[in-house]
């Protein structure tokens, strides 16, 4: 039995590779000496897997949280930049609002994603 996988495959990919040729070695008497090494590395990818499976929907969850407070947050940054417009007297140019909108306006800010919102953010450190 050959068994080809590919570069890049998935670890479950790998498991039920590794499974269909520990069943092969058990089922063949010449062979089944040979299969608890098989076993033994089914096991350990199959732990991989999980494991891996746990990560993606950890960070999932993580990503979707994210979302949410992004969201919360843009409405934030949007209110944040009416009260510094009004701080301003209505003017855009005044320094109250270019300290906080030197960069970009609150409501492209919204607009930007979260890696962008970070990269623009004043460093006050």
């Amino acid at each position: 039995m050959t068994a080809h996988i590919r570069e890049g495959s998935s670890v479950q990919v790998v498991v039920d590779v590794v499974d269909g040729t520990t069943a092969a070695l058990e089922t063949d008497p010449d062979t089944a000496s040979l299969a608890p090494p098989w076993t033994v590395m089914r096991d350990g990818a199959d732990s991989l897997a999980a494991n891996g499976r746990q990560l993606d929907r950890n960070t999932l969850r993580a990503r979707s949280v994210l979302h949410v407070l992004d969201t919360q947050w843009d409405a934030t940054v949007a209110a944040f930049g009416r009260a510094v417009v009004d701080a301003s007297g209505g003017r855009r140019d005044q320094s109250t609002y270019m300290r906080f909108f030197a960069k970009t306006t609150p409501s492209a800010a919204q607009d930007l994603g979260i890696p962008k919102e970070i990269e623009l953010a004043p460093n006050r450190a």
